[in-house]
């Protein structure tokens, strides 16, 4: 089966916290905006706006906001996106699910 030509994010997490992101794409930037500000100092909560390609709503919630580094790691995501696939046909097949391939 052939790797994807589509471009693939893989965001490794534990514990509700992010760990490391990867992707097939080199050059890419994401911003995580976490709304549970639990164990947040003051000075890490911003004010996010709410609907803001969609509204004029001033409407705003607390949240921690940052950015992280993207891994460029190609192989290594087509393989996680290999063994998903996979493990998804096999417990479809467990569970008398019928498969497109």
């Amino acid at each position: 089966m052939p790797d994807s030509p589509r471009n693939r994010i893989l965001i490794n997490m534990e514990g509700g916290i992010i760990q490391g992101i990867i992707s097939t794409e080199d050059d890419l930037e994401v911003l995580v905006i976490d709304y549970d500000t639990e164990g947040c100092d003051e000075n890490e909560i911003s004010k996010v706006p709410q609907n803001i390609c969609c509204s004029s709503s001033s409407k705003s919630a607390d949240a921690y906001v940052f950015d992280f580094e993207v891994c460029h790691e190609p192989d290594e995501v087509n393989a996680y996106y290999r063994w998903y696939e996979d493990d998804e046909r096999k417990r479809e097949e467990q569970n008398g699910i019928e498969t497109d391939t």
